[in-house]
């Protein structure tokens, strides 16, 4: 699909950015001093930048005065801009974007690569983020003015026009559609059939059918569904749609169990991890999902991913109904344990007397790697747990890895029939455990010592069979 999305997607808290008249009249008290505006529209940004654009180095003058306009550069992002990034980062979307601001792009820790040129297109970046417009970190870029919109890069144009006609289209935020983006949809009315252009605007439905201001959206695509249109803000759309794809991705997951007695671990444990998925909004979940990989770019989706698949089977082979399930950051859990749980359970045996909780790390490996630079990206992850108290001194840890080739020097194999509590009786007499990942350390290490506490390394498939 691809997403063209415009003022409506910044103007909500906490990003609270201008529409276009509202910017239009921060230019005009901004610039009514030092240049004549006599006779010009305070709310027509077009027309504003092109009185300012007249001037002597108006261009630069004009570009300027909308960066202290508004913050483009360092306002807060919001729900939907997170949306439409790890979207991105899926490669889930395509997203053309006519706002100045980088808040989609500052609301991932991922590295995504925003288009503003033409030499930026040619670069393998793995996802498609094209901001048609112009965007705050390259002010000369800005498309403002009558002759900026009419001369619009052949690159902007080509590309609208190929995803018009090849994708499910989803206008975002747009009040008012860019004279090309008309053209685009005037023409793709009359050669297809738009029932895959989707337009999301709060206030469409009451203003189709109105009399005095009729929707613009009707006068370019009469014929669009009530199906169709979507009288939703743009978070509200965003946070459906994120839904939608995450429900889609367990829905695989779940087909993967279907052969299964209904009463049966393997079923129970999945829907007992979907249930804590449930608790947490679509973009914590989905981030939770990312930050278990190990080597997946932008672009590159971990819901596709076998990895990821293996990796959630594993953990729900460990799940019994009396634990108490937190989704911790950096893709660890916490299991607590209760007085009811039931024998013969991997955390049983595990937690200590003193600890009533469990952190478990998933860690899924999207490329084939030696099980040495798995188990360091395991150890640094760890490491970064301790330091900032997700990991208290002392406590074990257990570690479910999935998508790693070969074995790993200290992980624990479950073969199938195994009982969990076989598995980690095996593990507790093996040499080494609690088990330190590249060398026992001395005691008084720093960052190794016994005080650090058990890392239990163990095969997602090996748990999923044992169950």
């Amino acid at each position: 699909m691809t997403i063209y999305a415009g003022a409506g997607l910044s103007m909500p808290l906490p990003t609270s950015l201008p529409s276009a008249a509202q910017l239009s009249r921060h230019l005009v008290s901004l610039l009514a001093r030092s240049i004549d505006l006599t006779g010009i529209d305070p709310d027509d940004l077009v027309a504003v930048a092109d009185r300012v654009a007249e001037q002597p180095q108006g261009k630069d003058l004009l570009h300027l005065s909308i960066l202290d306009a508004a913050d483009f550069g360092g306002a807060r992002w919001n729900y939907a801009h997170e949306v439409l990034a790890l979207l991105l980062c899926e490669g889930a979307a395509t997203v053309l974007v006519t706002n100045y601001d980088d808040c989609i792009e500052r609301s991932t820790s991922e590295q995504l690569v925003a288009v503003w040129s033409v030499s930026e297109l040619a670069q393998p970046t793995g996802a498609k983020f094209l901001k048609v417009h112009g965007c705050v970190r390259h002010a000369d870029s800005l498309l403002v003015t009558t002759q900026d919109l009419a001369a619009v890069p052949a690159w902007v144009r080509s590309n609208m026009t190929l995803q018009l006609y090849t994708d499910v289209f989803i206008f975002l935020g747009i009040g008012s559609p860019a004279e090309y983006v008309r053209e685009g949809l005037v023409d793709l009315a009359k050669e297809v059939d738009v029932s895959r252009v989707h337009v999301v605007d709060p206030t469409i439905d009451e203003a189709w059918d109105a009399t005095s201001s009729p929707s613009l959206w009707r006068a370019i695509l009469p014929e669009l569904g009530t199906d169709q249109r979507h009288a939703k803000t743009a978070e509200a759309f965003c946070d459906s749609l994120l839904r939608a794809y995450l429900h889609l991705f367990f829905t695989h997951i779940r087909q993967v169990v279907r052969d299964k007695p209904q009463d049966g671990a393997h079923r129970l444990g999945l829907e007992r991890v979907f249930s804590v998925f449930s608790q947490k909004s679509a973009v914590s979940v989905l981030r939770w999902l990312r930050a278990t990989a190990f080597r997946l770019n932008a672009g590159k989706s971990v819901t596709e991913a076998t990895a990821t698949r293996q990796g959630l089977l594993g953990l729900a082979a460990l799940m019994r109904p009396a634990y108490q399930v937190q989704l911790l950051r950096g893709g660890c859990l916490l299991i607590v344990r209760t007085t009811e749980n039931a024998p013969g359970s991997i955390l049983d045996s595990t937690i200590a007397a003193e600890n009533e909780d469990l952190p478990v790390l998933l860690l899924t490996v999207h490329q084939a790697l030696p099980g040495t630079s798995v188990e360091t990206e395991v150890r640094c992850r760890i490491r970064e747990m301790r330091t900032d108290d997700r990991l208290r001194s002392g406590q074990p840890i257990l570690v479910v890895v999935a998508g790693h080739s070969g074995r790993l020097a200290s992980e624990i194999i479950a073969s199938p029939g195994d009982s969990l509590t076989e598995l980690l009786e095996r593990a507790s007499d093996r040499e080494g455990l609690p088990g330190y990942l590249v060398a026992p350390s001395e005691p008084g290490h720093l960052l190794d010592g016994v005080n650090s506490g058990a890392i239990i390394v163990v095969d997602a498939n090996s748990l999923f069979e044992a169950a």
